[in-house]
Formats: structure tokens, sequence, C-alpha cells
């Protein structure tokens, strides 16, 4: 509480700092509400998805302000003219009439940032031709980004970037590579930034964005560089190292620059117990005696991953970014005492590239599922053998049983994955980041090398940097289409959007590149990226009312002016559709598949509607007749949205998921192919060995299959080698939902022959249901359609019938009755499974 004020504090929820705003041009002057107040500063750039129209980025800087403009795709200086950004407001920003804000004949995206600690800081300065010049921030941790411009004459818009060469840049309004004009002459820290002559004219004018995801200066925050020459670090033997048959787990961060890289090698013998990513392959463990035991994940080059491997009960696993990666192995190999050999292998193969935060614990495994890998420096926990690799010198060590020898000069001191924690700050518990940067080698191949953040994006812009190409801008409001084209801009042109590219892929902790094309994975290729993080579990402003994730809506008619078919209010991550006094299926579509299409009542693959358009910030759907009904979600804490390609893997895979909440009910359909495409259905009423079709009335089904046994964790769920939700090569997509107290309840009962009260805790506007212990439809009824009256409006969500009419019972303010006596509806000696939301 403010301190005497009785006022609630705002929490620093991502939607008030960043927002994507997708709009149709009127050419009336107008205000765009967004909800990030940027009345006392911040950011907003626009582009036009339809004109060659240069991108408009406008800001509260006193050489910007109101009525001036400056462009990313040119060397131009800011301009001035009153139809463009007229007012920076508390709820977003107003504009006139300028063809590259607000043209009546052209769609518009904006993005948004509010200047706050932890995301971004704008500061002036006005130039003084001093060759290393030191200017404040205010971002309070170090930055990541740096875009800086000219605004009172023509220049090129320099970059700083975490990943670059140091004292290098890129340029804003170019293709190129890095440059070695003197810009940037040393690192940034969480209170200044460095320039040169370059950014610094005397008696110019320049205004510096400086955006957060920079470097942990964590003390432990380092990595050791090996020069896969000859540079290797060798650990004295000790009987910490003498792990017997018992439990142990060996953790690290690594890049790996390239070829075969050996990450921890035990010394009893000739390739004994060695840990290694095998050179343009996977992750592997070999042991004498053993063999290979094979992660099937290959993490690629360049860029961090975190690596795990652990022993528990005689089983091997591997972990990669948190992951199980591939099958158990049992392993029961007696590790003598010996020392540790880190960046060579016993045969002499050296390692190029990168090793942080190596932890050894004795007696104890430390990860027993899919996990987050840890945001900070590794630390002593109980039996800690070593931990080293975390300090500027390469032999130094946080824990360590005697000397540590380097065999030629591998180096301490170099970069590492953590993110600075200055910035962990946002979402309801204030621990948690919403924007990173870093890099990646490319591969050159369609299955391009998959980016672990930690938590899922919205907005990613790539640029190579070691070659020229251009500055690639994709987000998920526009389209990030998972198998399908996405929607590309190009921020130095001032070129509309592109729409028949595939790039991208979105997951739950990142993003994959479905591409090998040079602008994000050209062979070898180094690409720097600056993400910003969707709002989800962790971070999203919790819905205070049901309406605030859930709505129920007819279509809009045939409107105009870009507004969409359905309007709820917000972006649409899951729909549901159908003309209910009429037959015909009931059809859904999300966000990450874009135009295409499923009915719930058969088992048939997408379809292309060509109009099932999720880029509305309000709403989704082109034109909808006004008497379509939509069912829609928001993604939150209630529901999620995944998307993946099946591996076939035979004992297990989990997904991570954004929910921050345990799902309790799972929807998981095959997007691609005719066989095998059943909408199964997981929920917490069946237990993790059960199931359910959406598009059916069977009564459970029982496999260890589908979910492997395995029930879902507030981060990850599991499926098996099931056809129908993991077969090799097959895209499969997954809605997940939670039960939220007050809003939405997953539950079972078991039916009467009088009429029942379900408590829910709040009032239902929807409740949908099923008798699983035999066969039974899918029934759903909802407030819009009509229920209550004694003349209730239904639906078979797996039949292509028409709306029927019975009477169920009632809503209630805590629950809902139902009738009973009644087969398939509420009977006794029957079983039911329901979701409800209010």
């Amino acid at each position: 509480m403010l301190l005497g004020t009785g006022l609630a504090i705002e929490k620093p929820y991502l939607e008030n700092m960043f927002a994507m705003t997708a709009y149709k041009g009127s050419g009336s002057a107008r205000s765009i509400v967004n909800n990030v107040d940027i009345s006392e500063g911040g950011l907003t750039i626009t582009k036009s998805r339809d004109s060659n129209i240069s991108w408009y980025w406008g800001s509260t800087a006193p050489s910007l302000g109101t009525n001036r403009w400056i462009q990313s795709d040119g060397i131009a200086l800011r301009q001035n003219d009153n139809t463009t950004y007229t007012a920076f407001n508390t709820d977003g920003y107003s504009i006139g009439t300028n063809n590259g804000l607000n043209n009546s004949s052209d769609n518009y995206i904006n993005y948004t940032f509010k200047k706050t600690p932890g995301l971004i800081d704008i500061v002036e300065f006005t130039g003084n031709d001093a060759s290393s010049r030191n200017i404040s921030h205010n971002l309070g941790s170090v930055p990541g980004w740096i875009v800086i411009m000219c605004t009172t004459k023509s220049e090129n818009k320099t970059v700083w970037h975490r990943s670059l060469t140091p004292t290098k840049h890129l340029i804003m309004d170019s293709g190129n590579g890095e440059g070695s004009q003197p810009a940037f002459p040393s690192q940034p820290t969480n209170s200044q930034f460095t320039i040169g002559s370059y950014n610094n004219i005397n008696g110019e004018t320049y205004v510096a964005w400086i955006f957060a995801g920079g470097e942990s200066p964590a003390t432990t925050a380092h990595s050791v560089k090996f020069d896969g020459t000859d540079d290797y670090l060798t650990v004295p033997s000790d009987a910490g190292f003498a792990f017997g048959t018992g439990d142990f787990t060996v953790e690290a961060w690594v890049k790996n620059n390239g070829g075969f890289f050996t990450i921890f090698d035990h010394l009893m013998g000739g390739d004994e117990f060695i840990i290694f990513n095998y050179a343009g392959g996977d992750v592997r463990v070999y042991a004498n005696g053993v063999g290979h035991m094979v992660s099937g994940v290959n993490p690629g080059y360049g860029k961090w991953y975190h690596l795990a491997v652990v022993r528990q009960s005689g089983s091997l696993q591997i972990y990669i970014d948190g992951l199980k990666a591939g099958s158990p192995h049992t392993f029961t190999k007696n590790i003598t005492q010996a020392g540790i050999q880190i960046g060579r292998s016993a045969n002499a193969a050296y390692s190029s590239g990168y090793i942080s935060n190596l932890r050894v614990v004795k007696g104890t495994a430390v990860y027993t599922s899919s996990f987050l890998p840890p945001t900070e420096p590794l630390t002593n926990i109980s039996g800690t053998v070593l931990l080293c690799c975390d300090d500027t010198a390469a032999t130094g060590a946080t824990v360590k049983p005697g000397t540590i020898t380097a065999g030629s000069s591998p180096t301490g001191g170099h970069d590492s994955s953590f993110d600075d924690p200055a910035a962990f700050i946002f979402g309801k518990d204030e621990d948690q980041k919403i924007i990173t940067c870093g890099s990646y080698f490319g591969n050159g191949s369609s299955t391009g090398p998959e980016i672990n953040l930690g938590w899922e994006p919205q907005w990613v812009l790539i640029k190579r940097f070691d070659t020229s190409d251009d500055w690639t801008l994709y987000d998920s409001l526009r389209g990030i289409i998972s198998g399908r084209e996405d929607k590309q801009f190009k921020m130095n042109y001032n070129y509309d959007e592109t729409t028949s590219v595939e790039r991208l892929s979105l997951t739950g902790t990142g993003f994959k590149i479905n591409s090998n094309d040079s602008d994000c994975n050209a062979t070898n290729g180094k690409y720097a990226y600056v993400c910003i993080r969707r709002p989800d579990g962790y971070t999203a402003k919790p819905a205070s009312a049901g309406t605030d994730a859930f709505s129920i809506v007819m279509g809009n008619g045939y409107p105009s002016g870009g507004v969409p078919g359905f309007t709820t209010g917000w972006p649409v991550g899951y729909g549901m559709t159908k003309q209910a006094t009429t037959s015909g299926a009931i059809y859904t579509g999300t966000s990450k598949t874009g135009e295409y299409a499923l009915g719930t009542h058969d088992s048939s693959p997408e379809f292309n509607t060509g109009s099932w358009l999720f880029d509305h910030s309000t709403g989704w759907c082109a034109a909808r007749a006004t008497s379509e009904n939509s069912w829609n979600w928001k993604r939150h804490k209630g529901f999620d949205v995944q998307v993946w390609t099946g591996d076939g893997v035979t004992t297990g895979r989990d997904i991570a998921h954004c929910l921050n909440a345990v799902p309790e009910m799972m929807f998981v359909k095959k997007l691609n192919a005719s066989t095998y495409t059943e909408y199964i259905c997981y929920h917490v009423g069946l237990g993790n060995t059960k199931y359910v079709r959406l598009n059916d009335v069977d009564a459970v089904g029982t496999t260890i299959n589908t979910w492997n046994n395995t029930t879902p964790t507030a981060t990850h769920f599991t499926i098996g080698q099931s056809p129908e939700a993991n077969n090799s090569g097959d895209r499969f997509v997954g809605m997940l939902f939670a039960s939220i107290p007050g809003l939405s309840k997953c539950g079972s009962f078991s039916g009467s022959d009088s009429t029942l009260t379900i408590d829910l805790g709040f009032q239902p506007r929807m409740f949908w249901w099923k008798r699983y212990d035999s066969t039974g439809d899918w029934y759903l009824i909802d407030t819009t359609q009509g229920w209550g009256s004694g003349n209730d409006k239904f639906l078979y969500t797996n039949r292509t019938d028409a709306q029927g009419t019975y009477d169920f019972g009632a809503p209630t303010s805590s629950g809902l009755t139902l009738v009973g006596n009644v087969t398939g509806i509420n009977k006794a000696g029957e079983s039911f499974i329901y979701y409800a939301h209010a």
C-alpha cells in the first residue's frame, strides 16, 4: 500500500510497460489507446503494413517530443510535422493525419515502450567531439542494446549490442555488418554508457534509447574461453570425484564455437566417463564399456545453453536448457577417484568456445524432472565438490579440491549467459525480466537453432553482424505462425510487410529458426537478437473478472475500419466459432496457427480459412455474420497455446508452457495429417493414464503413451510416443487450461438422480462437460446462448447439430444447479468431467 494513503500500488506488469497495437488508419486525428503511460517518458514506433513508408520513431525526448519524428530506415534527421505524434498520453498516444501513421487505406503496427528501469531509458545529449565520453543513464541495469540517433543532423543511426565484438557497432539504417568506427570505445555499465567521436559531433543533439537485457555484473557471472588449439584445464584428483555407483550431477553453461567440445572428462582412465558435444551433432555422454548415451539434441553453435547430466538410482538423464533430452540410460558404472579435465578429451581433442559455472555435485540428483534453468550464477550447495569457470581467472573457482592447472592459455573473465538481475523486477512477484539480448550461429539448415530465453517472446528482432544483412523484425500479433509464413519487417528499409516467408516458430521458452535464409540462418553466420517477452502467467496483469480473459460474443457483421469480426477488447489466443442456430461444425483456431482452422467434431487436419486473422489488438477474425457465436480465450495464467513437432520419443517428452500454473485440462490435436488426428483431451478428473476425445462420444481410454503416466507441472507437460501427440515429424497444437480461483475451474462430479449443486466459487458464464465412464456427448451451455430461464440453449461440441433446447438448471452466485436423472447430463452411477468459466 502507498504509505499513509490507503491506495494500492500498481504492480509492474508487462502490459503496462510495453504494448503492440494493430490498427487501421482513419485519416482523422485520433488517440491510440494501449494502456501504456508514456506521458512522462517513452518511445513509440509505428510502421505501415501496406505501404513503403518510413518507420516513425516518436519519443518524449526534448529534441523530438510532439509533432516530430525520426526514421530508422535512413540517415535523415528528425522531421517536424504537426500531423504526426501530437500527444504522449497516460494510456497511449495521439496522432494526426500523416500517411505514415494514419492513412485511411493502410493497416499499421505500433510498438510502445514506457520509460522505466529494467526496460528502457531515454537520454539526450549534445555532442562535443570527444573521442571517449561517458554519459550517465537511469536504466538501473546493464544495457543489452543501445540505439543512438542524431536529431539535428543527417547521420547514421548507431547501435551497440552486447553480442558485438568489443568496441564494434552496427548501423540501424544499414544492413552492414559490425563496423570499427569510433562509436562505442568501451562497454556500458549499469549507470553509464560510453560513446566515441562517431556519435559525438560537436554541437549536434542526439537521443539514445537504452534497452535492458545486458550481462550480469555479478562476480561469478564469468566464463572461461578455450581456443580450440591447445587450451584446457585440469582439476586434481579428489575423493569428491569418486561417485561410485551413487547419484551425482554435472552441470554448466556452454557456448560451442564449432566442432567437438568436451565439457567434462573424468580421468580415471581413457574415455571412462566423458561429457561432450559431438562435432556438428548432439550432446552425449560416453563411458567405456557402456558406449554412447545420446541426448538426440543438437544445441547449436555460438549460443549459450545449459547442460545438466544427472544420475539418479542408476539411471542417467541428460537435460539441455532444462528439458529432458532423449531417454534415460541405465548407468551403474563405478566411477572411482581421479582428476577432471575440462576443454580437452582424453584423446587430446581440444574445444573451441566457452564454459561458465561448471558445477559437480556428489551424492545428489539436483534435477529429477524438466525445469527452468537458473537465471543467476550457481552457488555452493550441499555436495558441491567443484564450482569453477566462474572467475576472472581461468583457474579461479568458488569451490575446488586443490589447485586448478591451465594447459596452455585458456582465459577467464569472459561473458556469460546471465542477464543483470537488476532487470528482474516485473510481474506480480517483481522477479521477472521482460527483455533480453543474445546471439547465435546459423547452421544453414531449414531445421535451424533453437534459442532458449526462459520464456516465450512476442517481439523478435534479428540482425546478422558478421557481414551485411537486414534488421528483420517479427511479432506475435502480426503473426509468427508455426510451420507457416510469418509476417516480416526490415527496420532498415521502408518496405511494407512481407508475408510469404517462414522464419521462426515460438516455443514456451524462446524461438526456433525454421529457415536457411541469410537474414536469420546462414551457415556459420553470426546473429544478434533482441526479444521482448509475451505477457504470461508470470508477468501479465492478473484477470480481475472473467471477461478479462474469456469472452462469448456474436459476430460484428461486416464492419469497416479495421474492426475484428469478433470483438473481445484484447488479443485472442484461442477462438471457437459456430453459427449456433444452424447445423455445421464448431471450428477452432489459435494465434500460433493463424488462418488455419480445426473442427471439434471430427479428425480432419487443419485447413486454410483465408480469414481467421489474429492480428487484432481487440479481437480476431475477419468480418463475421451477426448470427455467429465465438468463444474466446486470452493467453494468461488460466490458458496457454503451444505448438510442437513430434519426435517419436518413446519414454516421454516434456514441453514447456507459460501458465505458471498446473494445466488441468489439455486438448491436443495433430495439424498436418489425416491419420491419428483425434482431438485428445487430458483432464485432471481422469488422471495421467487416461484420455477422452473432444471430437467423439467415446468413453475414457487408457494408455501409457499419450501422457507418459506423468502429471503436468506449473512449467511443463509431458507427452508420450502416442501418434496422436508425438508422431515423429508431424505438427501438433495443444490448448492448456488451468483453474484460477474465482475465474475458471476444471473439475469432475458423480451423477445424481436429483438436482445437483456444483460449487465453483464463482458465477459461471459457460459450463462444458462430458460423461466419461461410458459414451457421452460434450455439452456446452452459456449465458450468451441462453441459460437459466428454463429454455436453455446448448451445443454438442463433438457434433455438427444446430443449437438444441433443454432445461439444464441455472447458474448461481457460486456455481450452478444441474437437473438430475438424465443420462449423459447428470444421472446416478455416471461420472463426468467439466470446465467452467466466469
